[in-house]
């Protein structure tokens, strides 16, 4: 996502910062993360995760799926 971007691509809404949900499969397990710091149209809510944001992601669900969990609900910050 481009820090300029404040205008939707999708609907042309208003982008703002926020936080939402993520969920991911993985593997047989499901991973919810809550309160993930995203960039949310107001309009479509079409979301978008900074870089660091989608690393902090990936390295939590690379644990989840090496500690072969079935069904983990993590807080973004607590991880």
């Amino acid at each position: 996502m481009s820090e300029n971007m404040t205008v939707c691509p999708t609907c042309n809404g208003s982008i703002a910062g926020g936080t939402t949900m993520f969920t991911a499969k993985i593997g047989n397990g499901i991973l919810i993360l809550e309160d993930v710091p995203a960039e949310i149209c107001s309009l479509c809510g079409e979301k978008w995760f900074s870089d660091v944001v989608l690393d902090k992601i990936e390295s939590i669900a690379n644990d989840v799926r090496k500690r072969h969990i079935k069904f983990e609900i993590i807080t973004f910050n607590a991880a």
